[in-house]
């Protein structure tokens, strides 16, 4: 990150499939060792990894050790959140259609956040998954600001998230 920076460039992995839209901050695709998300300059102090209820599921049944070995990079992060988009009613389809077990993900999802301290957010649509990487984005870059002596304020856009519905903390 440099101190010039108008703003954070988020950077998305070549290897995501369906990146978030954003719509406040510029992207870029790259190459990231870990998460799917991260800030240009920040690389190695900020990660997202964004998951899908039904890749959550698998992430956590069928291709729970190579997930787990992600958890486990995330874990020296400064910044580390698992986003995971999509609403309850997915969840429920998938528990009842037998290919996951609602006790299970939620003991998986506390135990990942004890465990390797990175908390799971979810939000309900990929335009909310979008708004909350950019926020978490501009934080981030605004406190590596703060570290060079520079400072930043956050955009009005930021204000959004914390006031509509979709988004839990």
């Amino acid at each position: 990150m440099s101190a010039t920076d108008a703003e954070p460039v988020i950077i998305t992995d070549t290897r995501e499939q369906t990146p978030l839209c954003f719509t406040h901050l510029r992207s870029e695709r790259g190459t990231l060792d870990t998460g799917d998300y991260s800030v240009r300059g920040l690389e190695e102090v900020f990660a997202v990894e964004r998951k899908s209820m039904a890749d959550l599921v698998g992430s956590l049944t069928r291709e729970r050790a190579r997930f787990m070995r992600e958890m486990h990079r995330l874990r020296g992060f400064q910044f580390a959140r698992l986003l995971i988009v999509g609403t309850e009613m997915e969840l429920m389809q998938l528990v009842s259609m037998g290919r996951a077990n609602l006790a299970q993900v939620e003991h998986s999802l506390l135990a990942i956040s004890i465990r390797y301290g990175v908390p799971a957010v979810r939000v309900d649509s990929p335009e909310r998954g979008a708004l909350m990487v950019e926020t978490w984005a501009w934080a981030a870059w605004r406190d590596a600001c703060a570290k060079v002596g520079r400072k930043v304020g956050f955009p009005e856009w930021t204000v959004f998230i914390l006031t509509k519905k979709g988004a839990t903390l």
